[in-house]
């Protein structure tokens, strides 16, 4: 019974707040209004300033920001790719050709023949 009694209370503060609440969030709206009256923007105009003011040029920011970013990579995995084929494949082989005439010889000086 006391927990009811409780709730009911608890329920007619939470009501009063409320209540009160929208009171206020309507006084305040409307003093915005009046004081904000004068502009009287077009929906139209709103659209503009929200869109071509506001987000158009975040938009671009962060696309320029990506753009950069993806350059920046394929910059860098350019340069790689670069840098592991900057030896032409008939330097490798004959590179690869005198190393083995030098483990041949090394093999040949311990006793084993290739």
């Amino acid at each position: 019974m006391k927990k009811t009694k409780a709730y009911k209370e608890h329920d007619k503060t939470k009501k009063a707040t409320d209540k009160a609440a929208k009171e206020k969030t309507q006084t305040l709206t409307e003093e915005v209004m009046q004081k904000y009256d004068y502009l009287c923007l077009h929906p139209d105009e709103v659209r503009k300033l929200v869109i071509h003011r506001k987000w158009l040029p975040a938009i671009r920011t962060h696309l320029l920001d990506l753009m950069q970013t993806v350059t920046h990579t394929l910059t860098a995995e350019v340069n790689a790719v670069a840098e592991r084929y900057a030896t032409p494949l008939p330097e490798i082989e004959a590179n690869i050709a005198s190393l083995e005439d030098k483990v041949n010889a090394h093999l040949k000086e311990m006793g084993f023949e290739p």
